[in-house]
């Protein structure tokens, strides 16, 4: 359970500009949570889409999610190294 090992401080987060502040664990196939970031969403559906085709390779492409122009974007990096 998320509830033993995490813990919330009252007043930590002040604005909704805050990232990276909180953790929550997020079952993959659940509903997202109301305030779930775009990006964060976006995320976490690539991964579940990726898991349901199998277990994950290292030497998949990886998804790069980032803003640009006020638009958020998804570039793929890599795929197929041949790193030993």
């Amino acid at each position: 359970m998320a509830s033993a090992i995490t813990h919330h401080v009252q007043g930590v987060i002040s604005t909704p500009e805050c990232r990276l502040v909180e953790l929550v664990w997020v079952e993959i196939g659940s509903k997202p949570l109301a305030d779930l970031h775009p990006m964060t969403w976006n995320v976490l559906n690539e991964l579940e889409t990726r898991l349901a085709t199998g277990p994950l390779k290292h030497d998949a492409a990886v998804p790069f999610f980032h803003f640009y122009g006020g638009r958020m974007h998804k570039d793929v990096l890599g795929g197929g190294c041949e790193c030993q």
